[in-house]
């Protein structure tokens, strides 16, 4: 709000350059029967008032500007940590069978379809831009707009990588975004997340590929992992044992994945040293077997 002074200031100013008000100007001539002098005096006194009014209201509109502000912005906030809690109270099965319904829903060509949306390109927007309240907010609305891609190819999570927004990439992974689809260069957002060196995503889709690896290993209705270049995931075959020089590595089960050609098996082992697969696979699954 204006102080006195200035607004005081501001009416010197305009009977020195005889730029009145001449609304008031008329009523304060009014009032005082055409006497000019008094005149003056009035007009001071009236144009104060509405100056004076009129700055109370813009100082109480702006107040109510900032306070709604600040209401939208915690409303959105706890939007934001709506969508983290819902991912983070699944359970592992919950969140292997959602991501496997999105991906359901990727060859089905419904994300395609649903790519070409305005949607879709708003949350590829704050995506760029890092917003994860927006981000959170579109996925409340729709889930499945995390998997939509742009005309390169590129999924969320390959925009959240190559912009280096880490926290968000880890937050679209957590909502079930693709990290082995990739786009029309053959880069997955896995390899971008690699290249950017982005550990905490790269983390959550360690913990994903864990869960995966656990449910599938027990039965229940998960599908198997797959992604470029990379052989279906079966069921493991064990070692009678492995000769490796010390005692603690005898008995040690290999792990192998199918390749589709007849009996033949590739070591996850080597998978993972030829970057195919994380080592939060094969960690997971020497664990599971103790």
């Amino acid at each position: 709000m204006l102080s006195d002074d200035v607004l005081y200031e501001q009416i010197g100013v305009e009977l020195e350059s005889n730029n009145v008000d001449k609304a008031v100007w008329t009523r304060a001539f009014a009032m005082c029967n055409g006497d000019e002098q008094t005149t003056k005096v009035n007009y001071i006194n009236l144009r104060f008032q509405k100056l004076k009014a009129e700055s109370i209201e813009h100082s109480e509109s702006e107040k109510r500007k900032s306070d709604q502000q600040r209401k939208d912005n915690l409303i959105k906030e706890k939007e934001t940590q709506r969508l983290a809690l819902m991912v983070s109270s699944k359970s592992g099965l919950e969140k292997i069978l959602a991501i496997d319904r999105i991906k359901q829903k990727i060859d089905s060509g419904e994300v395609e379809s649903l790519s070409q949306t305005p949607k879709a390109i708003q949350i590829q927007s704050s995506v760029r831009r890092g917003n994860k309240q927006e981000f959170s907010d579109f996925i409340l609305e729709n889930p499945l707009l995390v998997a939509v891609f742009n005309d390169y190819g590129d999924t969320l999570l390959h925009i959240a990588a190559n912009e280096k927004h880490h926290s968000l990439a880890k937050l679209i992974i957590q909502a079930g975004g693709m990290a082995d689809q990739t786009n029309d260069l053959g880069l997955s957002a896995r390899q971008t997340l690699k290249k950017q060196k982005m550990n905490d995503a790269l983390e959550a889709l360690g913990e994903i590929d864990k869960i995966r690896i656990e449910y599938f290993l027990k039965g229940e209705n998960v599908k198997p992992l797959q992604g470029p270049n990379l052989p279906v995931f079966g069921v493991p075959i064990y070692s009678t044992g492995r000769s490796t020089g010390t005692d603690d590595k005898l008995n040690e089960p290999i792990w192998v994945f199918p390749t589709g050609h007849g009996d033949l098996v590739t070591p996850v082992e080597d998978l993972v040293k030829e970057g195919k697969v994380e080592k939060s696979v094969l960690d997971a699954l020497h664990q599971i077997a103790k």
